[in-house]
């Protein structure tokens, strides 16, 4: 299975009239969509996209999970067109850099999204802003003659995936098709998900490659449904509607499940607690799968204390999702998994390289930064471990600087050390991980706020920290600062000594 139009027409033929997608409407009602409903939904953006002649253009997706991501998506590549799956929670001005970096001419919007959809086309010049709601309601007799073209080239970028650099700023990750189901295949193999043994309840967005691959691509390739959250508060709400057996989610998911089960508890102290378990998030739940970020291992413990099995795994958007994972295998302590089979992993001076079919193509239109992760085929992940004779992966530390937050975001710490270093009373400033939190350390000008009577730093640097967080998503807040009364330890090149706040 190397293309899109293979596995949605693999999905009709084995599973057409069983449920692939289910969703709450505006009626607070359950909407169920078939895998033949996908198949051919897919197929009407795609004859769409094909009718106003759009071939190999980057088409943008602005939409919270939906059915008609899924769709939009899905169509976009069957079309032969590229997709470049928007983060829709971030601020407008960073939207339209990605679009204008990407040369986005075109895209899909929920209907959710409208006004955003307006500005974004208002300011970018975009020839054309599509609500993707309203294309499947165009049903024509040409759409019933239009057969789906065959991918010229499965290995062709499919898709860029914006994710946070490690040097600022954001980069686009070029995926193909082959890249894509490759990992998706090998992993939701591994992990023994099946049609009659799994049922999703997908919480993460899907314009981060964890829930693309593990949720959407999963759920097609295996033939079993994906429930799509409403919002977060209502996670346990609806894994229970749907009866769901698996949950991905991050770390601070978790923590939000854990205490609801924790004050459960606290009320009816004589319920077992796996009883409990089940009246939070139902009697089939199984697995809670997590990825994106750090799990503490006492948290692991605290929610196996309910009776939930609890996977990691590791991966990245560059090698397509997954790298390595726990499920379908036995848990060994301290790894993050077993390898997948389509992965080759070394180690060369303690890194983690990858090599395989899942691995991007490279940096979208910047070959030195995809020179200065790519060699040979081997991509240099920036994370330091090891790996045992069994091929289970040991993670001990990265080299990179980029933040994982608790709720999987990637964040560039100097994105915000910028921001931060505009402000006249900032000497040096270093912005680290904490705990899955962002943090920074500040060492003041001294000379400055003697000159401008500033006698109170502290005060001061949390009237900027609030002013920077103000004008960023909340994933991107700094939690905590520290001040200091002498400069930053620094390289023998005066380079800040970042390996030192890795893991603060």
């Amino acid at each position: 299975m190397k293309t899109i139009k293979e596995m949605l027409e693999c999905a009709a033929a084995k599973y057409g009239k069983n449920i692939a997608v289910q969703y709450i409407d505006e009626k607070k009602t359950i909407v169920e969509k078939t895998y033949e409903d996908l198949k051919r939904d897919s197929e009407l953006i795609a004859y769409h996209l094909s009718k106003k002649g759009y071939k190999k253009t980057n088409i943008a997706i602005l939409s919270d999970n939906s059915y008609e991501w899924m769709i939009s998506f899905f169509g976009i590549i069957l079309s032969g067109n590229v997709a470049i799956p928007l983060n829709d929670k971030l601020p407008v001005e960073e939207l339209n850099e990605i679009l204008k970096r990407a040369g986005v001419k075109t895209f899909l919007y929920h209907k959710d999204r409208k006004a955003l959809a307006e500005q974004i086309k208002a300011e970018n010049g975009i020839k054309e802003a599509v609500c993707m709601n309203e294309y499947p309601s165009f049903e024509t007799e040409a759409f019933a003659a239009y057969e789906v073209p065959d991918a010229a080239d499965a290995a062709e970028c499919c898709m860029i995936m914006f994710t946070s650099g490690t040097t600022g700023g954001s980069k686009g990750v070029m995926l193909s098709q082959k890249s894509l189901l490759t990992d998706a295949v090998s992993a939701s193999e591994q992990s023994g998900c099946r049609h009659d043994n799994t049922h999703i309840l997908s919480v993460l967005p899907m314009f981060h490659i964890f829930a693309l691959s593990v949720d959407v691509l999963w759920s097609v390739v295996q033939g079993f449904p994906i429930a799509i959250n409403t919002s977060f508060p209502e996670i346990m709400k609806n894994a229970k509607r749907f009866g769901v057996t698996r949950i991905c989610m991050v770390p601070m998911m978790a923590e939000y499940i854990y205490n609801s089960m924790v004050q459960l508890l606290g009320k009816q102290p004589q319920k077992p607690k796996r009883a409990i378990a089940e009246e939070v998030l139902g009697t089939k739940i199984k697995y809670l799968v997590f990825g994106g970020a750090y799990l503490e291992p006492e948290f692991r413990s605290k929610l196996a204390s309910f009776g939930l099995v609890v996977k990691c795994g590791y991966g990245m958007t560059e090698t397509s999702c997954v790298i390595s994972t726990e499920e379908g295998v036995e848990n060994k302590e301290g790894t993050v998994g077993h390898i997948l089979d389509c992965n080759q992993v070394k180690i060369v001076n303690g890194e983690i390289c990858v090599k395989g079919d899942n691995v991007m193509m490279g940096y979208y239109q910047d070959d030195e930064a995809t020179g200065e992760v790519m060699e040979q085929g081997w991509m240099r992940t920036g994370d330091i471990g090891y790996m045992d004779e069994e091929n289970y992966l040991y993670i001990t530390g990265k080299k990179k600087n980029v933040i994982i937050t608790a709720s999987g975001e990637n964040v560039s710490p100097e994105e915000l050390e910028k921001k931060l270093l505009v402000y006249d009373f900032v000497k040096e400033v270093i912005v680290y991980q904490k705990k899955n939190q962002i943090a920074a350390e500040i060492y003041p000008d001294a000379d400055y706020m003697i000159r401008e009577k500033l006698d109170n730093a502290e005060a001061a640097i949390r009237r900027m920290i609030e002013e920077v967080n103000a004008k960023n998503p909340s994933f991107k807040h700094i939690h905590s600062f520290t001040t200091r009364d002498t400069e930053l330890e620094k390289t023998s090149t005066m380079k800040i000594k970042r390996e030192k706040y890795y893991y603060g």
